[in-house]
């Protein structure tokens, strides 16, 4: 009788573990969506060999980060038991875990992305913000091509007031920077395109948001300004 209840402990553990490891593999094919976008990239005109294709995961783009880091000259140092990638470069530092949505920036307070870190086909992928946001890399999109640069770039942060659907796919985007105060001086004007930007954000009017975008700005009134990443 003690063999027959041992023998069914250890084939319910077994079914258990077999049980877990296929539902989490269920839910990782939940989240993607269709096919791996088929992005490319380059830093500092280098191309970027990708080590797993990006994706859209739960309307999110995201890449893969240890083939974009190291490309980018960054040392990556993966930890197993607590799920975490631990980057550094000279003075940056940052720190993720699988499924927090919390990053870092050289130890200050975590901030919140578009989307935790996920892992997919063993591979880290995060949130096509993080690398500005985070490790300020500058960058330009053009047809599904990602250029990253150790240049200048500036986040604008704002309520959507209006959205306006060009014929071509370009997206008018405008926004106040100052909630508060109904002077368009404090409104901005983003210009975005379905080739040369990722909407990380499902664009309404209401929807308080973050844009990764080009440093130069035309002195108009309101400003405007072309929008390579828009994020929540």
């Amino acid at each position: 009788m003690k063999k027959i209840v041992v023998v069914l402990l250890v084939l319910g553990l077994i079914l258990s573990v077999v049980g877990t490891a296929f539902g989490e593999a269920a839910l990782s094919k939940d989240i993607l969506e269709d096919s791996p976008i088929e992005w490319t990239a380059s830093y500092e005109g280098q191309t970027i060999d990708f080590d797993v294709a990006p994706q859209k995961i739960n309307g999110i783009t995201m890449f893969p980060l240890r083939a974009m880091l190291e490309e980018m000259g960054y040392a990556v140092k993966w930890d197993g038991a607590s799920r975490s990638v631990e980057i550094s470069k000279d003075a940056q530092w940052t720190k993720i875990t699988i499924g927090e949505n919390l990053y870092f920036k050289n130890k200050m307070a975590p901030t919140s992305l578009s989307h935790a870190p996920v892992l997919v086909e063993n591979r880290t992928l995060v949130p096509a913000e993080f690398f500005p946001v985070i490790l300020d890399k500058g960058l330009e999109i053009q047809k599904n091509h990602v250029a990253w640069y150790e240049e200048e770039y500036a986040i604008h942060s704002g309520k959507v007031k209006e959205i306006t659907y060009g014929e071509k796919g370009e997206i008018t985007v405008l926004i106040a920077t100052d909630l508060e105060n109904r002077d368009p001086d404090f409104d901005l004007v983003i210009h975005t395109s379905e080739e040369s930007t990722i909407y990380n954000v499902a664009l309404k009017e209401g929807e308080f948001i973050h844009c990764v975008c080009s440093p130069i700005m035309l002195l108009s009134i309101p400003g405007q300004t072309g929008g390579y990443i828009l994020y929540k």
